[in-house]
């Protein structure tokens, strides 16, 4: 996470190849800022489009590219809202998830810190509008240092974490 990061994507034509599929487009840049490794994915509110979801290193800006059967957009919903990444250590707190609840409504962010910096960790949980594309009413959960995995319930009633730090 170190220096500066682009969000790229490529695109895969699965009826090329004999149906194995077959990359047409490669390396299209989304945004040039420093972006963390944390990703994820939901349907729109129209269940057909999806956002994809992704964090800016060193502060707290979420950016939500909607995606529809015509591609990327090239300009993202952006949300200022919760924790920003405090800076250390090989920018450890650059890895960890980006996790959509099942239904699309909640979001959940984690930062694996470096143990006992606590600032360096993070671990949010975020309301989502998955018609508009907006990340709001942060809540700042308590963390065990080390954040790595998250899961929601299937019942979208549940938030699950895991760390890597003993």
């Amino acid at each position: 996470a170190s220096g500066s990061l682009s969000l790229q994507y490529h695109v895969v034509d699965m009826n090329q190849n004999g149906g194995l599929g077959d990359v047409v487009s490669k390396n299209n840049v989304l945004t040039t800022n420093n972006i963390t490794e944390q990703v994820a994915a939901t349907y729109q509110s129209n269940g057909t489009d999806i956002w994809v979801m992704a964090h800016e290193y060193g502060n707290n800006h979420f950016l939500a590219y909607p995606v529809t059967a015509t591609g990327f957009s090239s300009v993202p919903v952006i949300s200022a809202t919760g924790p920003s990444h405090v800076s250390c250590t090989s920018n450890f707190n650059s890895r960890g998830e980006i996790k959509f609840s099942p239904d699309g409504h909640k979001l959940a962010f984690n930062g694996n810190g470096i143990g006992q910096n606590d600032p360096s960790n993070i671990l949010a949980l975020f309301d989502f509008d998955n018609a508009t594309g907006i990340v709001s009413n942060p809540l700042n959960l308590p963390f065990s240092r080390g954040e790595w995995g998250l899961s929601f319930s299937p019942d979208n009633t549940k938030l699950y974490g895991a760390t890597w730090k003993a």
